[in-house]
C-alpha cells in the first residue's frame, strides 16, 4: 500500500533500527502484536510473482488479482523466521 513502507530487512541498518524499535517496545508493553510479519522479507531474487490473470484466463469476481496471485516470493520467506526469531529471543 502507498502509506505502508517497503523495507529491506538485508540492510544491516534496517535490521538494526527495526531490532531497536521492538526492543523499545518489548520493554514498555506486556505484549505486542505485529500484523503482516509474512511479508517482512521477499526472495532476493526480486522476481515478479506469477499473475494467473490474464485475457484468457480473467481474475473472478469477488477476489482480486492480488489474491488469485501464487505469492511463493513474497510471503514466508527464510529469512522472515530468522527475524521473528531474532525478536523472539
Amino acid at each position: 500500500a502507498p502509506f505502508e513502507p517497503d523495507l529491506n530487512y538485508r540492510n544491516d541498518r534496517v535490521m538494526w533500527y527495526m531490532n531497536e524499535t521492538v526492543r523499545f517496545w518489548l520493554q514498555r508493553v506486556d505484549g505486542l502484536h505485529l500484523l503482516g510479519t509474512q511479508f517482512l522479507a521477499e526472495d532476493d531474487s526480486f522476481v515478479r510473482e506469477i499473475d494467473p490473470c490474464n485475457e484468457q484466463n480473467p481474475c473472478e469476481y469477488p477476489t482480486t488479482r492480488y489474491q488469485q496471485m501464487v505469492h511463493d516470493r513474497t510471503q514466508h520467506q527464510p529469512l522472515t523466521h530468522v527475524i521473528l526469531a531474532g525478536w523472539r529471543a
